[in-house]
């Protein structure tokens, strides 16, 4: 449960969390409040589950669907940055 430090009654969570215990493949809660560090515990639950194992790909090896992933980046970019050089110039040109 996310943004729990909004929520009045601390006790209506329990109540929440309750109701959530008995659904399938659901193993535990996370009251997660950012303004106290919440995500840490989250964090170190996932890490606790984590098998470790080698790698099964190289990872020095660019895939063809990482070299898409980066020339649409780099579009992206570039359209943004023309796309600000526009709007700066009909600004300018408003004068």
């Amino acid at each position: 449960m996310n943004k729990i430090n909004l929520v009045e009654k601390k006790k209506d969570l329990l109540k929440v969390a309750k109701e959530f215990k008995d659904l399938p493949r659901y193993e535990r809660n996370f009251m997660i409040s950012g303004l106290k560090g919440g995500m840490s515990k989250r964090s170190d639950s996932v890490l606790d589950g984590a098998v470790r194992r080698a790698w099964e790909e190289d990872p020095f090896t660019m895939s063809e669907e990482v070299m898409k992933m980066i020339a649409l980046e780099v579009v992206r970019e570039r359209l943004l940055d023309l796309h600000q050089v526009v709007v700066g110039f009909l600004d300018s040109s408003n004068i």
